[in-house]
C-alpha cells in the first residue's frame, strides 16, 4: 500500500531574512531582500501619478458621499468611474482647483436632465448669501410615466479648501400642466408645458471655495414618486468663489 504523502508545514519567512531563489543560471541559493544595501527610490513621475490620484480620489469622495442621499433611486455604476476620470484630466493639465468644468456633470449618464425636463437657473453671491432663481419644467418623455407632479430639489455642496463639505436643500412640488401643439402627419403628438419658477436664498460658510449647484427632479402620481426611472439629477452650475472676488474688484 502506497504511503500517503505528509503535507510540509512551509515557515513563512520573518522580515529581514534571507529569500531563497531557484533560478536556472546560479540555482538555489539565497539573497538579501530588496533595498537592503540601497535606498526605496521613486521616480518624479511615478510621484506626481501617485499624488494626483490621492487629490482626485479625496475630491471624488467628497462630491459622491454629498450627492448619495439624493441618488438612492439613480442607480448608475459608471458615475464614480466619470467622475475620476473627468477630474484627473481636468487637474492633470492644471493643477490649480477649478470644478467649474463639473457644470452639466450627470449623475445618471443614460438618463440625460434635459430629456426629462427643462431647467434654466441664475446665482448671486454677495453678503455671505446664494441666491438661486430657477425656471424648470417637464419635458415629453414625463407622459410616459403619467405624472401629475413633479418634485424639483436644488442641492448645494459647498466646498472648503480641505475639501470639506457642507450640503443644504430646497425642495417644491409643482403640477405638470400642458397644451397640445399642432400636430404634423406622421410626428407624434408633441406638448407646451408650463414653466414654474423658484427661488431659494443659502447661507455660505465662511471657508468655501467652491459651491456646486445640482437640481434633482422627479415625477409624481398621487404624491408619490412610482417610477424613479423617470428621475433625473445633474449639476447645473458651479461657482469658484475667489473668481467670484476677482471679478468685484475689477469692477
Amino acid at each position: 500500500m502506497a504511503k500517503k504523502k505528509e503535507d510540509k508545514i512551509k515557515r513563512l519567512r520573518r522580515p529581514g531574512e534571507p529569500i531563497i531563489v531557484n533560478s536556472k543560471a546560479y540555482g538555489k541559493h539565497e539573497r538579501a531582500p530588496r533595498f537592503t544595501y540601497t535606498p526605496r527610490t521613486e521616480s518624479p513621475s511615478l510621484k506626481k501619478f501617485s499624488d494626483l490620484n490621492g487629490r482626485v480620489n479625496g475630491i471624488a469622495k467628497a462630491i459622491n458621499d454629498a450627492s448619495k442621499p439624493f441618488r438612492q433611486d439613480i442607480k448608475d455604476g459608471t458615475m464614480w468611474s466619470r467622475l475620476v476620470g473627468i477630474l484627473k484630466k481636468d487637474l492633470n493639465a492644471d493643477p490649480e482647483l477649478d470644478l467649474r468644468f463639473l457644470s452639466n456633470f450627470e449623475f445618471r449618464a443614460k438618463h440625460n436632465f434635459s430629456r426629462f425636463y427643462h431647467a434654466s437657473l441664475s446665482s448671486t453671491l454677495g453678503d455671505s448669501k446664494l441666491t438661486v432663481e430657477i425656471n424648470s419644467a417637464s419635458a415629453d418623455i414625463i407622459n410616459k410615466y403619467k405624472a401629475s407632479h413633479y418634485e424639483q430639489t436644488l442641492v448645494i455642496v459647498f466646498i472648503n479648501k480641505e475639501i470639506a463639505t457642507v450640503t443644504n436643500t430646497h425642495s417644491r412640488i409643482f403640477p405638470v400642466v400642458s397644451k397640445e401643439l399642432p400636430k404634423k402627419r406622421g410626428v407624434k403628438q408633441k406638448y407646451l408645458y408650463d414653466t414654474n419658477k423658484d427661488a431659494a436664498r443659502f447661507d455660505v460658510p465662511l471657508d468655501t471655495t467652491t459651491i456646486l449647484i445640482a437640481v434633482k427632479c422627479k415625477p409624481l402620481k398621487d404624491g408619490i414618486c412610482k417610477n424613479p426611472a423617470g428621475s433625473a439629477f445633474a449639476v447645473l452650475e458651479v461657482i469658484e468663489t475667489a473668481f467670484v472676488e476677482d471679478e468685484r474688484a475689477e469692477s
